[in-house]
C-alpha cells in the first residue's frame, strides 16, 4: 500500500475510501464471491485492509461514476489509495480502533438518494397513477443500472437531456422478455419524454450511490407499502424472508423452490443466505401468477445476482405442473391464506394428498401437503400460514393435520407478531416442516408474538435481534445432542404425546408457558437469544483468527 492506515476497516470506512454510499459495499458483499469476507476484531466485523484494496483494484469506475480528474479506465482501488491520506486525517472519520463512527443522524445520508428518487416518481407520475405497471417499469430500470452500468452509461449518454425509453426497453429484453409488453403498457409517448430523462438520472444517482440491491428492495417495499391490499398479499416483508431464510438454512449446493414467489423476495433470502455460509449462489425455482409478477421476480433475482427459473402460471390456484413431481432440497413459501376456489383439477393432484384431500373451500392444507410432497428425503421448508390452520376443527383439515403430526413431518411451529404484513393486520405462524431421516418425536415451539416494533402507525417490523432470537432458537433446537432447554416464554420441544392428547392443536401459546409480566417474558427470551448468539460470535472470532493466521503465513509475516 502507498499509505500507511489501519490494518482492518469497517464497511461505512470501505464506502468513504472508495467514494461509494455505504449501502454499496453491502452490495459488493452480497453479489461478489469474491469479496473478502469478514473478521471479528474488538466485537464488530472488519475487513483487511490489503486484500480490500486488491479487489477494488479489479473494478473499473463507470464512466458516469468517474469523478473530477478521474480518467477512463480509474479503478476504485486507485480511488481507495488517492482518499487514505484524506480520510485518515479527517476529524472523527476514523476511531481510534481503525473502524468508522456510525452516523449520529436518526437518518443516514445514504438513503438520500432512494428517497429524492421516490420523490421524483411522485412528481413525474403523481401518487394516484403510481401503477403496478409503473413499478415494474422502473425497477427495471434500477436492475438495468445495476447489472450492467456501462451498457447503462452508453443508454444515458446518447440522447443528452432528451431520453427516450426506447432503446432501454431493447436493452431489459435480456433480463425478461416479459418488460418490453410492460414498458408498452405504461404509456411512454411524447408526454413521458421530459420524465423519463429525470427518473433516468434520478435512478442513476440512488444506484450509484445507494447500490443497485438496496435500492431495489426500498422501492419494492414503498411500493409494496402504498399498494396495501391491492397487490401486498403478493410481496413478503423483508425481515420475514429473512426469517424464513435462516430456519431452513440452505446451502450453496441445494435446489431451493417457492411455489408462490411473489416478488421473488424470499427466494432471494434464501439465495443470499446460503451464499454468505457457503460462497457459492445456489439455483432458485419459483412460480408467479402473472406475467408481470415474473418479471418483478426475475428483476429481483438478478439485481442481487441470483441465477433461478421463475415462470407465470395463469391463476392464483395451486395449479402447477405434475408432469415430474419435481422435488427440492429447500421449500420456502407464503401462500395466499385460506384461499377457496384453490383448483380446477382436484383429482390430478391425488399424489400429493398422502394425509387426506383438502377441503374445497381452503387451500391452507392443500399448500402444506404440496410443498412437504415436493421436498426431497431430507429436505426442509419454511411455510407462513393464517393461524387458523394450527388449530381448525374441520374434520378433513384436522385429519390432515394429525397425518402430518404423526408422520414428524412438522418440526416446528413459530407463532408471530400481528402487523407484520402490508395486505392484512392479523398474525400468522411459520410452519417448519420436512422429511427427516431420523425422526425426533418432537415439535418445537416458538412464541414470538411479543417480538418487533412499530416502523409506522399499521406495520411492525423485526428487528435483526428478533430474527436472530428466532434462528437462534431453532438452530440450538437442532443441534441438541439431548433435551432441549427451553427459554422461559418464548421456545419449548414437546414430544408428540402431549401433542395427541391436546387433540393436536398446534398453536405455540399452548405450549410455551407464558410470564406474568409479558414484558418481562419478551426481555426473557431476547435475554436467552442474545447469549446464544455471543456464543455463536465467540466461535465465529476464533475462525477469524484462524483465517487471518493462514493469510498472514501465506504471504511470508
Amino acid at each position: 500500500m502507498t499509505n500507511s492506515f489501519e490494518e482492518y476497516l469497517s464497511r461505512p470506512v470501505i464506502a468513504q475510501l472508495a467514494g461509494v454510499g455505504r449501502p454499496a459495499v453491502t452490495n459488493w458483499e452480497g453479489r461478489h464471491h469474491d469479496f473478502p469476507r469478514p473478521v471479528i476484531v474488538d466485537g464488530a466485523e472488519v475487513f483487511p485492509t490489503a486484500m480490500v484494496e486488491a479487489w477494488l483494484d479489479r473494478r473499473v469506475i463507470t464512466k458516469n461514476a468517474l469523478r473530477q480528474g478521474e480518467p477512463p479506465g480509474t479503478t476504485y482501488g486507485t480511488r481507495f489509495r488517492n482518499n487514505l491520506g484524506t480520510l485518515s486525517g479527517t476529524q472523527g472519520a476514523v476511531t481510534a480502533s481503525g473502524l468508522a463512527a456510525e452516523p449520529s443522524t436518526a437518518e443516514s445520508p445514504a438513503e438520500l438518494p432512494e428517497i429524492a428518487l421516490w420523490e421524483v416518481l411522485r412528481e413525474a407520475r403523481g401518487a394516484d397513477r403510481m401503477t403496478t405497471v409503473y413499478r415494474n417499469v422502473i425497477l427495471g430500470l434500477v436492475c438495468l443500472r445495476a447489472t450492467d452500468p456501462e451498457g447503462w452509461a452508453n443508454l444515458a449518454e446518447q440522447d443528452g437531456e432528451n431520453l427516450t425509453p426506447d432503446p432501454f426497453i431493447a436493452r431489459l429484453t435480456a433480463f425478461t422478455p416479459d418488460l418490453p409488453r410492460v414498458f408498452r403498457e405504461a404509456g411512454f409517448d411524447q408526454r413521458w419524454e421530459p420524465t423519463f430523462g429525470r427518473i433516468v438520472r434520478a435512478v442513476d444517482q440512488a444506484v450509484s450511490e445507494c447500490g443497485g440491491a438496496e435500492t431495489f428492495r426500498a422501492l419494492l417495499d414503498r411500493f409494496s407499502s402504498m399498494e396495501g391490499r391491492r397487490r401486498g398479499e403478493f410481496y413478503t416483508p423483508r425481515s420475514l424472508a429473512r426469517v424464513l431464510a435462516a430456519t431452513v438454512m440452505p446451502g450453496p449446493d441445494e435446489q431451493i423452490y417457492d411455489p408462490c414467489c411473489g416478488s421473488g423476495e424470499i427466494l432471494v433470502a434464501a439465495a443470499i443466505h446460503a451464499r454468505r455460509d457457503g460462497g457459492r449462489t445456489p439455483l432458485v425455482h419459483g412460480f408467479t401468477w402473472s406475467p408481470e409478477l415474473s418479471a418483478v421476480a426475475r428483476l429481483n433475482l438478478a439485481v442481487h445476482g441470483v441465477d433461478g427459473d421463475v415462470a407465470p402460471r395463469m391463476s392464483p390456484m395451486l395449479d402447477v405442473p405434475l408432469s415430474e413431481r419435481a422435488q427440492y432440497d429447500v421449500v420456502v413459501a407464503n401462500p395466499p391464506f385460506n384461499m377457496s376456489l384453490w383448483s380446477g383439477q382436484e383429482a390430478a393432484y391425488s399424489w400429493y394428498w398422502r394425509y387426506g384431500s383438502p377441503p374445497a373451500h381452503n387451500a391452507n392444507f392443500a399448500w402444506l401437503q404440496y410443498i412437504v410432497m415436493s421436498l426431497k428425503p431430507g429436505g426442509r421448508a419454511a411455510v407462513i400460514m393464517a393461524n387458523g390452520a394450527s388449530s381448525s376443527e374441520n374434520a378433513r383439515e384436522r385429519a390432515i393435520r394429525t397425518g402430518l403430526v404423526d408422520d414428524n413431518c412438522v418440526e416446528g411451529m413459530i407463532a408471530l407478531p400481528p402487523q407484520l404484513f402490508y395486505s392484512t393486520t392479523i398474525p400468522a405462524t411459520v410452519w417448519l416442516l420436512g422429511r427427516p431421516a431420523s425422526p425426533r418425536g418432537e415439535i418445537l415451539f416458538i412464541d414470538a408474538s411479543d417480538l418487533g416494533n412499530m416502523a409506522d402507525r399499521t406495520h411492525r417490523v423485526l428487528s435483526g435481534e428478533d430474527v436472530g432470537a428466532i434462528t437462534e432458537a431453532v438452530d440450538g433446537w437442532r443441534r441438541a445432542k439431548g433435551p432441549y432447554e427451553a427459554i422461559p416464554g418464548f421456545s419449548r420441544s414437546v414430544p408428540l404425546e402431549e401433542i395427541r392428547g391436546q387433540d393436536y392443536v398446534l398453536n405455540p401459546r399452548r405450549y410455551v408457558s407464558s410470564a406474568n409480566d409479558p414484558v418481562k417474558r419478551s426481555d426473557t427470551s431476547r435475554l436467552h437469544a442474545l447469549g446464544r448468539r455471543l456464543e455463536s460470535l465467540h466461535a465465529r472470532a476464533a475462525e477469524a483468527d484462524a483465517l487471518v493466521e493462514r493469510e498472514l503465513r501465506r504471504i511470508g509475516l
